[in-house]
């Protein structure tokens, strides 16, 4: 049936309704996104470096994981910062823009 059908939006089309500072929000989002995305390999890579050098048996094992250890709190932190980010700028770009299509949808309806 042809009025069963429903028109599908695009991609690009779900976004029509922001406007600059929206556009850079959701930069900013996919930013963190990619930073938060990146810390879990990295933190392998690194967990692999302790490996490492626990291995190694003219090395201090205090040092070693004082070293390590300071690196996996800055680690933490960029990933409680980034994935706060993450949350923070999508969620404000999304109201933002439900705002402004109740907005458009209530003129409209009373009009």
């Amino acid at each position: 049936n042809d009025k069963d059908k429903v028109a599908s939006v695009s991609i690009f089309g779900v976004f029509q309704f922001a406007d600059t500072l929206d556009r850079a929000l959701i930069s900013g989002g996919l930013l963190s996104s990619l930073l938060l995305g990146t810390l879990m390999p990295l933190t392998s890579i690194f967990l692999g470096g302790l490996y490492n050098e626990f291995q190694d048996p003219t090395r201090d094992p205090s040092e070693v994981g004082i070293k390590f250890a300071r690196l996996f709190v800055i680690l933490s932190g960029a990933g409680l910062i980034a994935g706060f980010g993450q949350m923070f700028f999508f969620i404000w770009s999304s109201e933002r823009q439900a705002l402004r299509v109740r907005k458009l949808y209530l003129e409209a309806v009373l009009s």
